[in-house]
């Protein structure tokens, strides 16, 4: 109706020019006509946030979980606040309940791990690998020697799933540089996602250098429309004959939330 439109436009102006506690009494009005429209509820907590009254805006997004309990955006936004107030258990319970409703929210994944410290499990010495490692002389016919291939997955309670990989690769010859230099990752880009936690290059000096080249690409490119195929394609740095590579990646598959 247009009393509605009207007055949700005033509240914004409201908002616009600072004066708040105005803004949301309308809001509260328009909420006793439109009770069923969770964007009001959170137009008054970012008021309430705007005027720094942290508690009160809590307050508001909890009366509106309730009314809507499939509305990820609330448990998003509960959870900041939460965050803020130090509140860390029930911030990640938020940011649990909006991923169970939306698993393509990653970042709320990451927010978990940085809060939980659950993010590494433990840290493998690639300088002790690299010092244990074999020589060319000792593998003649070899062009890289595989100091690491670890792969460890964590599937989590709302079936999505967290893979990571790390390599250590001790290049021998032209050989193996031709063969381990580039890295090609292929992953479901309406999916999937990946994120590049280590990628460089132990030279023979102990220099450590890290890749800047990290690129996207689109194997079937005249296919766009039809693929959802794409490839990061890292190029590792400084690479001679005898140099280490370590490259260390996670692949987060969210597939469940389509």
């Amino acid at each position: 109706r247009p009393e509605f439109a009207l007055r949700t436009g005033l509240s914004s102006l409201y908002f616009q020019l600072g004066r708040f506690e105005e803004g949301i009494a309308l809001y509260r009005e328009v909420l006793s006509w439109k009770p069923d429209n969770p964007a009001i509820y959170k137009n008054i907590a970012d008021g309430y946030i705007r005027m720094g009254e942290e508690i009160q805006a809590i307050e508001i997004l909890e009366e509106a979980k309730d009314i809507f309990p499939y509305n990820s955006s609330i448990y998003s936004q509960l959870g900041y606040l939460y965050h803020e107030q130090g509140e860390e258990e029930n911030a990640i319970e938020s940011w649990k309940q909006a991923l169970e409703i939306s698993p393509e929210f990653l970042r709320l994944r990451d927010y978990i791990d940085f809060i939980s410290e659950k993010e590494e499990i433990a840290e493998v010495d690639a300088r002790e690998l690299i010092a244990k490692a074999p020589s060319a002389e000792e593998y003649p016919d070899a062009s890289a020697a595989m100091l690491l291939d670890e792969t460890r997955r964590i599937i989590h309670l709302d079936g999505t799933s967290s893979t990571t990989y790390h390599k250590i690769i001790k290049l021998f010859n032209r050989r193996g540089i031709e063969k381990f230099g580039e890295v090609f990752i292929t992953y479901n880009a309406w999916g999937e996602r990946i994120t590049i936690k280590k990628a460089r290059t132990f030279k023979l000096d102990g220099t450590i250098i890290d890749a800047t080249s990290i690129k996207d690409i689109f194997p079937l490119e005249g296919y766009r429309l039809y693929s959802n195929i794409s490839q990061k394609v890292i190029s590792m740095p400084a690479l001679e004959e005898g140099v280490t590579i370590e490259y260390q990646y996670t692949l987060d598959d969210y597939s469940r939330g389509f």
